[in-house]
């Protein structure tokens, strides 16, 4: 019972639409963006005000040929899910996300329902990881060849002393 009367409580949907720790945005099936939570202006840097004058989603893609992609394999499977995708910031730079995207009914009319991930963060941290390891396998390298390199010495300096003992 009490299942029931949260799930159809407005005030609670409001609420976790809000709250999601991930952009989420609704759109009508021309792109037109009705809906959006805080985060989706938190990672984009867009105000309400900014998001008022997009005529379309489409106007947000970093490349807009991903739009077409994710559209299209929308259409072929029902849905798309944790698409990497890069969307334009107010300032013109973009951030890198996972993308999702669902068609929804609205009151029995068709709807695009987003959720954006912004994994920017994740995505620099893995690359200087990736970096620090290619710096530390070279500097092994270079370590082993030293050693090699230093193993083979002593060797000539041992067969040089036994010359000169002889």
């Amino acid at each position: 019972m009490l299942k029931n009367q949260l799930l159809q409580d407005t005030n609670l949907a409001q609420v976790l639409f809000e709250q999601a720790p991930i952009g989420l945005g609704i759109s009508n099936m021309q792109g037109k963006l009705l809906m959006y939570n805080k985060m989706l202006l938190q990672i984009s840097g867009f105000t309400p005000e900014d998001i008022e004058k997009i005529n379309s989603v489409a106007d947000l893609y970093y490349d807009p040929t991903d739009r077409d992609t994710i559209l299209k394999n929308t259409m072929e499977k029902g849905f798309t899910d944790k698409y990497p995708v890069k969307f334009k910031k107010k300032d013109g730079s973009f951030f890198e996300s996972l993308f999702s995207l669902r068609r929804i009914l609205i009151h029995g009319e068709p709807h695009w329902l987003a959720l954006i991930q912004d994994v920017s963060e994740q995505n620099a941290s893995e690359q200087k990881m990736q970096e620090t390891i290619k710096e530390l396998e070279a500097m092994n390298e270079m370590m082993i060849n030293r050693e090699l390199k230093m193993a083979e010495l002593k060797s000539e300096i041992d067969e040089l002393k036994q010359k000169l003992k002889q």
